[in-house]
This record gives structure tokens, C-alpha cells and sequence, in this order.
């Protein structure tokens, strides 16, 4: 057991993570309630109180890969949130797509083995994930339709022409890690200049899951405006 939350914050406890977030007074007050009821009291949020947020809400997910979400938010690797690190990734997930921030946040949510480096494989697991959580898969399972084969190839293929775009683009820099199956950080902003969708899905499956599960409605409503996006199935089902 960790230490226990006060009742309130103090006046610079709310300072502070006012001046370093995108939430006015009264959502700080509002998120730290929440705070305090997701952990229980608790300092930290732990992952079980992530998977457990997401299955109230109907929200499917593979396993590894909302782990990976839980580490993007876990800064220190730590295994557990504070209430800074909570505030400050909700916050991020607010910002455009083209912040650096936010690109650094979602390619940590790819990557999923914390190698600083994103695979192949960890992005069909992504993407895969997410799907089944944005695109319909919950309607599918009241319809007693499991995702196609063709929606899984499509993704596989979506996977490879972005890959192969990044080996196209760095031919001549051998020693590049594309070459050896891993896209960087730096393969990652270029990649989405051409594969603007790797980012876009990101972003709404951070609002769209974290939204629910970390979000008092009035904060949902207002800080954490819903983006949804349908070209993910018109893109990968070419």
C-alpha cells in the first residue's frame, strides 16, 4: 500500500500542474477527484486499474499493446501513474497532431517492447488493437462477426508499404535501423509524412480509450474533444 491522497489539493499543487498542462483550475480539481476514486485513495494508478477501465467500458484490447499504452504514460517505468504524469498525459492526448509531444507519446504507445524502436509486428499489433476498438469490433461481437481475414491482411499490407516507404526514403543511409526491420523515432516523424494515418489513429485511440476510463465528463466533454476517424478500413481495404 502507498501513501494515501489528501482531500484537496493545495494552491500550488493546482499551480503547478496548470502551468504545465492544458486544464484550467476547476478540471485539475475535477481530474484529482477522479483521481483519487480510480486509485482508491492511492498515489498511483496501476495497470490493473487500466484493463479493468477499459472492459467496464466495453473497450476490447490485446493484451501487450495496452500495456505498451500504460508505459507511455509511465514516464519513469515505474509500473504505476502519479497524479503529474496522469495530468500531463491526458493533456498531451489534447494537442494536435504535429506537436512533438504527442508524436513522442504515441510512438512509445507502439512501441512495445521499449527498445526505442517500432517493428513490424508491434505495428500490425497496434493497429489490430485498435481496430477491434475504434472500427466496429464490439458491434461485430453483438453480430456474432469476427474480423475478417481480409481486414487482418490489410492491415499486414498497410504495415509494409509504410515500412517500405521509410527503406525507400533512407536507401542511402545503410546504417539506418529500418534496414534491420526498425523504425526510430527520427524514421517515425518521416513516416508519417507520407502514412499520415499512423499518427491519426493513434490519436483518437488515446482519446477514445483514455477518455472513459481517466475522465470525469465534464473534463471529457469539454478538455477531450472525441476525433474520430473512418479512413482507417477505407485505407487498409484497398
Amino acid at each position: 500500500m502507498g501513501n494515501t491522497l489528501p482531500n484537496t489539493l493545495s494552491k500550488t499543487e493546482v499551480q503547478i500542474l496548470q502551468d504545465s498542462t492544458v486544464f484550467t483550475k476547476e478540471q485539475i480539481q475535477q481530474l484529482y477527484e477522479h483521481f483519487k476514486e480510480l486509485t482508491r485513495g492511492q498515489e498511483y494508478i496501476k495497470l490493473s486499474v487500466l484493463k479493468e477501465g477499459l472492459a467496464k467500458h466495453g473497450i476490447t484490447y490485446d493484451e501487450k499493446f495496452i500495456e505498451s499504452l500504460f508505459y507511455a504514460f509511465d514516464t519513469e517505468g515505474r509500473g504505476k501513474i502519479n497524479l503529474q504524469q496522469f495530468c500531463s498525459g491526458l493533456s498531451i492526448i489534447t494537442k494536435s497532431n504535429t506537436d512533438e509531444d504527442k508524436l513522442q507519446l504515441i510512438f512509445s504507445m507502439y512501441d512495445q517492447a521499449g527498445r526505442d524502436a517500432v517493428s513490424r509486428d508491434d505495428l500490425v499489433t497496434a493497429f489490430h488493437s485498435m481496430r477491434r476498438a475504434l472500427s466496429g469490433m464490439r458491434l461485430d461481437k453483438e453480430k456474432g462477426e469476427p474480423e475478417s481475414a481480409e481486414d487482418r491482411e490489410g492491415i499486414v499490407k498497410y504495415v509494409n508499404e509504410v515500412f517500405d516507404k521509410v527503406i525507400e526514403i533512407r536507401k542511402d543511409s545503410p546504417e539506418d535501423p529500418i534496414h534491420k526491420g526498425y523504425m526510430s523515432y527520427e524514421d517515425f516523424k518521416v513516416c508519417i509524412k507520407y502514412h499520415p494515418l499512423v499518427i491519426e489513429l493513434g490519436s483518437v485511440f488515446l482519446s477514445d480509450t483514455c477518455k472513459p476510463v481517466f475522465c470525469t465528463p465534464d473534463v471529457s466533454n469539454s478538455a477531450l474533444q472525441k476525433k474520430r476517424s473512418s479512413s482507417f478500413r477505407r485505407t487498409y481495404k484497398r
